[in-house]
């Protein structure tokens, strides 16, 4: 009886983790999907910076800053589609303000356009503007 016991419940254990795994690759779809992996910068001008998505997670590296984010992404928006990055943790005032931005897959790259944290206005185009917003041309490693 035991082990008819022991089986039941980790059979119920199962059920549970494969549910709560399709909850979240529901999450993840989308162009979000498409940004989850390691993006490293693809010989561009702009900031040193390494992007690692992971599920709605970002941790990036921006010239030697670190910062781990909460990401929303909007890809139906016009004319750009959008990404807000909400700062869980990170340098000086940041945590808790949001990054505002606006990105494009240009092939095998991922072009983004974001603000500094707090920064209120949405970047409308893919154009660095000092103290501001800057743009990140990044190739997945």
């Amino acid at each position: 009886m035991r082990r008819a016991t022991r089986w039941a419940g980790l059979a119920a254990v199962l059920v549970f983790a494969a549910v709560a795994v399709r909850a979240d690759d529901a999450k993840v779809s989308g162009d979000l999907k498409k940004l989850q992996g390691t993006w490293v910068n693809a010989g561009s001008d702009g900031p040193d910076s390494t992007w690692k998505f992971d599920g709605e997670t970002l941790k990036t590296t921006v010239n030697g800053a670190e910062y781990s984010c909460t990401v929303k992404v909007d890809e139906k928006a016009k004319p750009n589609a959008s990404i807000d990055l909400v700062v869980k943790e990170g340098p000086g005032d940041s945590q808790g303000k949001t990054s505002k931005g606006i990105y494009k897959f240009d092939g095998a790259k991922l072009v983004l356009c974001v603000t500094l944290p707090g920064v209120e206005a949405r970047p409308s185009a893919f154009k660095t503007v000092d103290d501001e917003a800057y743009v990140f041309e990044l190739k997945k490693e």
